[in-house]
């Protein structure tokens, strides 16, 4: 089995072989906590089904229950991760899997080591146990009776674990580090009186006996006021000692005090492994500056990063906060002010004093005297004086180590720069059981919670939170000021209203410094420290979403006011300065956080800038798609590629400016420049989108260019709008063909392959191929009769007249695209030798020109023709090289189908292992790019098939059963959407011939019952197999048939519908492992000339025939089911 790992303390985490795994649906994650809590012992039945409905559970609760075993099987990694037992079901994993079970044996192995005179092992220990705490424990398991007492058993363990490590540090002299937190750990657990005991010996350790008596009264009062008893034993114990003196103070411990750093009135979020780096920067550097953006939580990690240090080495740490500080002379009285070093009546008579030269001397003696790290606070406005006053203070105090927060680093020898960036951001569509892992997510979930404690992360709320965060750049203050907008706001409103943030974000702390109670103060903070022309540099770049280099950003904001030699140093200074953000690929981007582009455009458009900054950017990217169009199908096309996709949102934004102030036509040529761009990636819903957009923008117009914006935008429809009839799309195409035959060339070739391509659009069905005249399904009875299969005659000569016209053409692309066509025409009408032929000619043109998408276009289609004639091992290999270059194009929904029918044709070759590697990299893929519901439902209906086969006959039928609910909700109006009918009905009617076979003919209800859900699959899959004219997937169809008439006692029938299968493709598959088991299976019903006979009745049909012989209800007639399948359903058994 893969390596499981599932965390509980927290909210729910799996991880399969070190790859998070989501849980989808809470019933899902209710089964699997219960199953971890115990695991690897089994949980039974009846108590699991108690976890999972409660007081509700279903009428068929065993199948529901085994219905969602399967599920969890599937979502870690195999039907071995989750065992049956006599009386229940057990998680098939170690103890340690568990991060609970890992927390219990660090906790027992802390307390062993104490007691074994081994205090430093046991403070790791305890330090590794406790990293393991994640939150809440068990927070998604609900409410369900075994949750509260183990709860509360997890949370006393933890505080076990503190006092353990408590213990431990004292033991090891460590005592002072610990006063700050035993403070609150006795303020939050008043009655454990561990924790008093322990701060009473650090209080003493640290030379601070006093307050260790007053901090016994408090506890003996509380003791004696609430609960009218006196302390414990222990406690006592203590005291005594304490009065005695038998606690001394630590050797060279000073009652001094150690630092000016005040307890955190909220919880430190996600900014772990920041400060990891800032700890690291400490140890190995005298000089340490964390700079950042404004908002970014500079002094929030720089007082946490101290209070660290102080913990370490018990050397002090002193907080010098430099934002009052009005001038450079009095740095060094504040620096004297923060130690406590200048007299009190003279700090608050003249507290903006220039400090003389014997302040400096003294502070220089202390410092040498008085080791320490000094936290500089807010250094840019000062960053000059700063940076002198940190050079003169390191270099006479050697012992001196500070820590330095600004917007801007100090620049002098010896510095070590962290760089605090905004927190991780989830993607805009995280889901909601991984949202909570972002650390912007769960600052929001922090300080919402500390506003609202009612506030829950749902499927309600998770929307308006990932909008959120996304829009305010992670920033913690910005995520803090929306929080506290939950006081008058639903979160839903708060995310409506970010489009005038500044407005809205106002309601920071009455007690930060004014620059941190609004947003707008926090940028004006670092836009007043600006040049001129940085300010002017600043605000252009504003227009640029997506950022720029150096060349883009110097071609669209140099004029002569700013000249275009000094933008490159510029962007720099900027970049030092944190108001842009610089990127760590070369060559390198300039970003701005959308919060800072928002004030900038605010100052461009109060300068009147506005209107020619966004003219220069729009006309600047209109001249850069033109140019990369035709890369985009040649060997530059990875790098046009990657270049529109570093773009993207700038070309977005010069799209909308030019539809907004009337230049539809340059717009729409933006448009089109990337059609090809966006249909290799099937990013038709975007397309479609901006298409529309421009359509809109143009009105009444003749331009011609529009021509081709409809002819796009009627083809990207049908990928968008299942529910667009091909009807009602033939009628937007017929009035633009004409025009487009008789008007100027295509700007793009891309455009030109479309236009070539568009009378096969318009008239290659026959009227009534999609529904009745009317608009109906039609009849069912005469599907037989109606022509609404194309005459093959057609398709050929619409092959001959592409090809035909595409060698008139110089470019070489446009052949490869007419060739490509042919082959797709000839692979759907079963034409082997045709898509040999037509896919060697494009495959040649693809070589010539470099498309790589053409070419494992033309791959693929070669794999098909060597897997119809039966060679699996070289159709594998022709798949595989396909793959290798699909993804590089950003096809990936073309390498998903690659997956599919790789894993097609490994269980044909009877690998199933290949076959399930190939489901788990499309499902893997599928996770992360949003895979299409339709490719979802590919993979369901073979993996149908592999789980059967795989000996998990309940799981084959649980994902049956699922794919017929699917398939019962969605409409299927067109051959596209039969293409998702068809082959989700082929493939489960067949496990269902699969799963019938195992029973004996008329023996048992089991066996009709797979025979009627399978005939009932074909029945409600024949009209959309036969609608797609997918020759190849019609003769799948029959193959189908073939199996349920053999699994139905109809030898003879079963061998005439194989006959037709083989005729359709013209070629009888001998390696076709389903073909091969049915024959096998009909050896022993049909002597060789019987079954030759009604084979070769079958081959020698003719389409009409064949499509009429394949309607399952002359199957389910002789099946003696027709009674029962009356409504097109199986009754239940």
């Amino acid at each position: 089995m893969d390596d499981v790992q599932i965390a509980l303390l927290g909210p729910l985490q799996v991880t399969v072989d070190g790859v998070a795994v989501p849980v989808p649906g809470s019933r899902l994650r209710a089964l699997l906590i219960r199953l971890a809590v115990d695991a690897p012992r089994a949980v039974s039945s009846s108590e699991l089904v108690d976890t999972i409905w409660a007081d509700e559970p279903p009428a068929e609760a065993a199948n529901a229950l085994q219905s969602l075993v399967s599920r969890l099987r599937r979502a870690l990694g195999g039907s071995s991760s989750v065992l049956a037992e006599a009386t229940g079901y057990r998680l098939a994993v170690q103890r340690d899997a568990i991060d609970a079970n890992r927390f219990a044996a660090l906790v027992d192995d802390a307390r062993r080591l104490l007691r074994d005179d081994q205090p430093q092992a046991a403070v790791d220990a305890c330090a590794a146990a406790l990293d393991l705490w994640r939150g809440e424990p068990l927070a998604e398991a609900g409410d369900a009776p075994y949750v509260g007492g183990l709860v509360a058993g997890v949370q006393n363990q933890r505080l076990d674990a503190i006092g353990i490590r408590n213990d431990a540090l004292l033991e090891l002299g460590r005592g002072p580090e610990l006063i700050t937190e035993l403070e609150r750990l006795v303020q939050e657990h008043p009655l454990r009186e561990q924790f008093v005991v322990q701060q009473l010996r650090a209080l003493a350790a640290a030379g601070r006996a006093g307050e260790a008596l007053a901090a016994y009264e408090r506890c003996r009062a509380m003791l004696a006021d609430e609960f009218g008893s006196d302390p414990g034993p222990l406690l006592q114990q203590t005291h005594l000692a304490l009065l005695r003196g038998e606690l001394p103070a630590d050797a060279g411990a000073e009652p001094d005090q150690q630092t000016n750093l005040t307890p955190a009135l909220t919880s430190f979020v996600g900014r772990e492994a920041e400060l990891d780096r800032i700890a690291g920067a400490l140890a190995s550097s005298r000089l340490t500056t964390i700079v950042g953006p404004g908002g970014a939580g500079k002094t929030r990690i720089a007082a946490e990063a101290a209070r660290g240090w102080l913990e370490r080495t018990g050397s002090a740490a002193w907080l010098v906060e430099l934002a009052p500080v009005g001038t450079a002379a009095n740095i060094i009285g504040a620096v004297l002010s923060a130690l406590g070093l200048r007299d009190a009546h003279l700090a608050d008579r003249t507290k903006d004093r220039v400090p003389s030269p014997d302040d400096t001397e003294r502070l220089v003696d202390h410092l040498r005297r008085h080791p320490c790290l000094l936290v500089l606070d807010n250094c840019e406005h000062l960053i000059d004086a700063a940076a002198k006053t940190t050079e003169d203070l390191l270099s006479r105090a050697p012992q001196l180590r500070i820590l330095a927060t600004s917007r801007e680093p100090l620049a002098i020898t010896g510095e070590m720069l962290c760089a605090l960036p905004p927190l991780g951001l989830p993607p805009a569509d995280c889901p909601l059981d991984r949202a909570s892992g972002y650390p912007a997510v769960r600052l929001w979930l922090d300080r919402a919670t500390a506003i609202d404690p009612g506030f829950r992360l749902d499927d309600a709320t998770l929307p308006a939170v990932l909008e959120i965060v996304n829009r305010l750049d992670g920033l913690p203050l910005a995520i803090e000021l929306a929080a506290a907008r939950l006081r008058a706001l639903p979160v839903i409103d708060i995310a409506r209203l970010l489009f005038d943030r500044f407005r809205l974000l106002t309601g920071g702390s009455r007690t930060s410094m004014p620059r941190h109670r609004t947003l707008r103060a926090v940028v004006e903070w670092s836009w007043d420290l600006l040049t001129d022309a940085e300010r002017l540099l600043a605000m252009r770049m504003s227009i640029l979403p997506a950022g720029a280099g150096i060349d883009t950003a110097t071609a669209i904001c140099a004029d002569d006011r700013l000249a275009s030699d000094t933008v490159g140093e510029l962007l720099i200074t900027l970049t030092d300065k944190s108001l842009l953000q610089r990127s760590s690929t070369s060559p390198v981007r300039f970003r701005m956080l959308e919060t800072i582009r928002e004030y900038g455009q605010e100052r461009l458009t109060e300068s009147d800038g506005l209107a020619a900054a966004r003219r220069r950017h729009a006309d600047y990217f209109l001249d850069l798609v033109q140019q990369l169009e035709p890369a985009l199908r040649d060997r530059r096309q990875l790098a046009a590629r990657a270049q529109l996709e570093l773009e993207r949102e700038n070309i977005f934004a010069a799209i909308r400016y030019l539809l907004d102030n009337d230049r539809p036509h340059d717009g729409l040529l933006m448009i089109l420049a990337q059609l090809w761009y966006f249909q290799v990636q099937d990013h038709e819903g975007e397309l479609a989108y901006w298409l529309d957009q421009a359509i809109i923008a143009y009105g009444d117009s003749d331009d011609p260019l529009l021509d081709y914006g409809l002819l796009a935008s009627a083809l990207a429809s049908v990928s968008v709008q299942a529910a667009d009839a091909w009807t009602e799309v033939r009628d937007r195409l017929r009035p633009i063909m004409p025009r487009l035959q008789d008007g100027p060339k295509a700007p793009f070739a891309s455009l030109e392959a479309l236009r070539m391509m568009l009378p096969m659009f318009i008239d290659f069905v026959g009227d009534g191929a999609e529904s009745g005249g009317d608009g109906s399904d039609g009849d069912r009875d005469d599907l037989a009769t109606r022509p609404f299969i194309t005459d093959p005659q057609i398709w050929s000569d619409y092959a001959t007249k592409m090809i035909t016209e595409a060698e008139d053409s110089d470019d070489v692309w446009i052949r490869g695209i007419a060739y490509l066509g042919a082959s797709g025409i000839a692979e759907n009408q079963g034409d082997l030798d045709a898509i040999d032929r037509y896919a060697t000619e494009a495959y040649r043109a693809f070589e010539t020109c470099g498309d790589r998408w053409g070419l494992s276009s033309t791959l693929s289609f070669r794999a098909q023709v060597e897997s119809l004639r039966g060679n699996t091992s070289a159709a594998t290999a022709l798949l595989e090289e396909s793959l290798g270059l699909s993804p590089t194009m950003g096809a990936e929904d073309d390498a998903l189908i690659i997956h599919l029918r790789l894993a097609g044709l490994s269980i044909r070759a009877d690998d199933l292992p290949a076959a399930r590697r190939h489901l788990e990299s499309l499902r893997a893929a599928g996770r992360r790019n949003a895979a299409n519901p339709e490719r979802v439902m590919f993979a369901d209906a073979i993996e149908t098939e592999l789980l059967w086969l795989e000996g998990d006959p309940d799981g084959a039928m649980t994902l049956a059963d699922k794919l017929r609910g699917e398939l019962a909700a969605m409409p299927h109006p067109n051959r596209f959407a039969g293409h998702r009918v068809a082959l989700c009905c082929v493939a489960i009617a067949y496990v269902e011939a699969l799963a019938a076979v195992e029973h004996p003919i008329g023996s048992t209800t089991q066996r009709d019952d797979h025979l009627r859900r399978g005939l009932a699959d074909l029945r409600n899959g024949y009209r959309p197999t036969v609608m797609t004219e997918d020759i190849p997937m019609i003769s799948e169809f029959a193959n189908s048939s073939a199996a349920l008439a053999a699994a139905a006692g109809q030898p003879q029938r079963a061998a005439f519908l194989l006959g037709i299968g083989a005729g359709l493709i013209g070629i009888d598959n001998a390696e076709d492992r389903h073909r091969a088991r049915i024959k096998e299976q009909l050896r022993c019903d049909l002597d060789a000339d019987r079954f030759a006979a009604a084979f070769e009745s079958g081959r020698r049909c003719t389409r009409a025939e064949a499509f009429a012989a394949l309607d399952p209800e002359q199957l389910i007639t002789v099946c003696g089911f027709g009674d029962q399948l009356s409504d097109g359903r199986p009754e239940p058994s």
